[in-house]
């Protein structure tokens, strides 16, 4: 969304594999299924795409947002319309149901209102805002888009969001190992002739480490509220990535977290703000626990 950077939240969280792990990238040959690989000093080196852990925060993130009793109306209708089938939408899954929301605002009166928000929040040109049905639609969707906290945290279609994460890399050496199965029918439930596979597995014997980078979120707002309530969840059940979740592969535990928050409209100059840009942990507020980031999170005090 059009905005300047006000402040940063930069997350440098450890994850401690517990089960083994396996990202999915097929091999040359389909019966050897590699996991993800890049040249890391001179060799290839596992490590786990920023896709698969922003993939994973984002379906814990959107299962608590439908869990929480939101108290802006606004806020309530973007989390019910939000919809993920091949691309993020907020007409929800039924056309009845987000037609019924299009007559509640425009006999409100508010859709004009409606209207200028998203001209303002999302640069939308006043001729693309007001010709007929169709972007009535299109302009409540963009609207509830701009009000729902998964999208302000993960972005959509309209717009790219606060979060951003560079790839996880391995702390240690990881070690290898091939794990042997063999193709099923599901719909026979018996045995695939000559389907015999391999699963190239990253053992439980390393941490991956990485980049969080949160821009412009407000601490104690419901926004900052839901992002706190995700590294709860994680801080108890953890994070699961990759291939063969059903039977417990790709299970991830924190282990370390530390954080800086800069609020750039604190600082005296631009000089100073450049400074904390290119070096938040000397600049910011810092933190070395996941509960007090959390406590920051939820209510703006450390």
């Amino acid at each position: 969304m059009i905005g300047m950077l006000r402040s940063r939240l930069v997350i440098k969280p450890s994850f401690r594999l517990v089960t083994p792990l396996n990202i999915g990238f097929m091999g040359e040959r389909e019966v050897l299924r590699a996991t993800f690989k890049v040249p890391m000093q001179g060799k290839e080196t596992p490590i786990i795409p920023q896709s698969s852990i922003k993939g994973a925060l984002r379906a814990i993130t959107e299962r608590i947002a439908r869990s929480v009793e939101w108290k802006d109306q606004d806020v309530r209708n973007a989390v019910e319309m939000h919809f993920e089938r091949n691309i993020i939408t907020h007409r929800g899954s039924s056309p009845e149901r987000f037609q019924q929301l299009l007559a509640e605002y425009k006999s409100s009166g508010r859709f004009d209102e409606i209207v200028k928000h998203v001209q303002e929040t999302l640069g939308l040109s006043v001729n693309e805002a007001q010709e007929g049905e169709e972007n009535e639609r299109r302009i409540l969707e963009a609207f509830l888009a701009t009000k729902c906290p998964i999208d302000n945290l993960f972005g959509c279609t309209e717009y790219s969001g606060m979060l951003r994460l560079t790839d996880f890399i391995p702390t240690g050496s990881p070690e290898l190992a091939r794990y042997t199965g063999i193709g099923i029918d599901r719909k026979s439930m018996k045995v695939f002739e000559q389907a015999i596979y391999q699963v190239e597995m990253i053992m439980p014997t390393v941490s991956f480490t990485g980049l969080i980078v949160v821009d412009n979120l407000i601490p104690g707002d419901h926004i900052s509220r839901l992002f706190a309530l995700m590294w709860k969840f994680i801080k108890q059940l953890g994070l699961q990535i990759g291939g063969r979740k059903s039977v417990g592969f790709g299970l991830l535990q924190i282990e370390d977290i530390k954080a800086s928050y800069v609020d750039f409209l604190q600082l005296k100059d631009a000089s100073e703000r450049i400074k904390a840009l290119a070096d938040p942990w000397n600049f910011g507020k810092t933190f070395d626990s996941l509960d007090s980031l959390i406590t920051f999170l939820e209510t703006g005090h450390l």
